[in-house]
Formats: structure tokens, C-alpha cells, sequence
């Protein structure tokens, strides 16, 4: 896409580009790839089952009152802006329009639903400055309250209800990075290291996901892995 495409849609929603945006064209459009503290621009909607599409995408990470704007041909004499939540259905007719979908970014506290809004949060918890009783916390005196946390989740699980068991994960996320934050105040490890070591296994154990390694029944999984598990033993891994 031309540069003086994307500065007519900026103009076009009367919003500045420095503070930096993501471009993705709609078929490429990955929910987990989209930065809600930028500006994101969803180019080559051409139909309204693919605006249908792309807001079933966005509804699954920002508010659904959260404003976003379809430009029709961007930088041209037939331009047309209409802006409109999540939550609504646009009042044009997409007959034969075709155009870009802007999103405009988030503040700090309206992503909600980003893993870094998480990690941003238990930063300033635990940080200078922040809460005194995490600040006493070793990993050690955490252990009891994490056991009552997975208590609290397989209770849920029984319960048959869904909304809290995705409040108790959400707490056991929270304990996970209680004990990352006191293993990096202490030098031991980082949450980085903790990702390094989950995704180097789960990319190494599942080859028959990853390498066309043919696995067809639980048991050829658990064959690979059996296999896979005495190799890393064998590498001190």
C-alpha cells in the first residue's frame, strides 16, 4: 500500500500516524497479532462479509464500544468516512465499496484484554513503590495461596461454570507471575526464560505437529513423546 494511501486515511479520520500503527491487509488480519495500543489500519475490504469478519475478530480484543471508522476509497474524490462501534452494524450499503477499516488505539487501562496490560499492572504492583504485601512474598510463602487458587479453579470446574473458572485462571496467571517477578528480583530466572523454556518444549515435543512426523492415535503420540522425553533426558535438557 502507497504511502499517500495511508496519509489519506489518517487525514480522513483526522488522526496523527506518529505515534505509530500496524497496516494489515484483511486477509492476513490474525487477531493475536494486532498491537491495541497502536493505531491499526485493516486494508482491502472489498464486501460486507469481510467487515462481518473483521469485526468478529476485533470483538474478541477490544470494547465493543470502542469506535472504529470504514474509509472508502481513501485520498479520492468519492471518500467517505463513517464512523461506528463494534457493537453496531454500519448504516451504509456495501454494495460496491471498497476501502480500509481504522482502528483507533487503546489507552493503558482499556486493554483489558492484552496479556501485557497484565504484565503492566503486576510491574507496578510489585515494583518500587508498589504493593507491601507482594514485596514480603518469597516463593516459599506464596505456595500456600497458590494451592487455594487451584483449589478455587477445579471447584469451578465442577461447578460447571465457565465464568468462574476464567476468573480463577486469571488468578493463577496472576501467582504465575508473582513467582517470575521474586525469581527476577532475586536473579534466579526471568518470564522470559519461563517463555524460552515452554515454547523451546512444546516446539521440540510435537514434531508431528510441527514436522509432518505422522502421528494418528493417541498412542503414536505417546510413542513420539516417550521417545522425545528419554532424548532430552539423554541431553540433560
Amino acid at each position: 500500500m502507497e504511502l499517500s494511501v495511508l496519509e489519506a486515511v489518517f487525514k480522513a479520520v483526522e488522526q496523527d500516524a506518529s505515534a505509530g500503527f500496524q497496516w494489515i491487509p484483511v486477509n492476513k488480519l490474525d487477531g493475536d497479532q494486532v498491537v491495541m495500543g497502536q493505531a491499526v489500519i485493516i486494508d482491502g475490504i472489498y464486501e460486507v462479509p469481510a467487515l462481518s469478519l473483521v469485526a468478529s475478530i476485533l470483538d474478541k480484543k477490544y470494547p465493543l464500544t470502542h469506535r472504529v471508522a470504514f474509509v472508502e476509497n481513501p485520498g479520492t474524490q468519492q471518500e467517505h468516512v463513517e464512523w461506528f462501534a463494534l457493537n453496531e452494524e454500519p448504516s451504509f450499503q456495501m454494495e460496491s465499496k471498497s476501502g480500509a477499516l481504522f482502528v483507533p488505539a487503546l489507552k493503558q487501562d482499556e486493554r483489558t484484554k492484552s496479556f501485557q496490560t497484565l504484565q503492566f499492572y503486576l510491574d507496578e504492583i510489585t515494583g518500587e513503590g508498589g504493593d507491601i504485601w507482594i514485596k514480603q512474598q518469597t516463593h516459599e510463602t506464596l505456595i500456600p495461596f497458590l494451592h487455594e487458587e487451584v483449589d478455587e479453579f477445579v471447584e469451578a470446574i465442577y461447578n460447571k461454570d465457565p465464568r468462574n473458572m476464567a476468573e480463577e485462571l486469571g488468578d493463577l496467571l496472576c501467582h504465575i507471575l508473582y513467582q517470575t517477578s521474586y525469581a527476577e528480583s532475586t536473579g534466579a530466572f526471568t518470564l522470559e526464560d519461563v517463555l524460552e523454556a515452554i515454547n523451546t518444549k512444546l516446539r521440540r515435543r510435537h514434531p508431528h505437529v510441527f514436522d509432518g512426523v505422522e502421528a494418528n492415535t493417541v498412542e503414536e503420540v505417546d510413542a513420539i513423546w516417550q521417545k522425545i522425553k528419554a532424548k532430552e533426558k539423554e541431553l540433560g535438557l
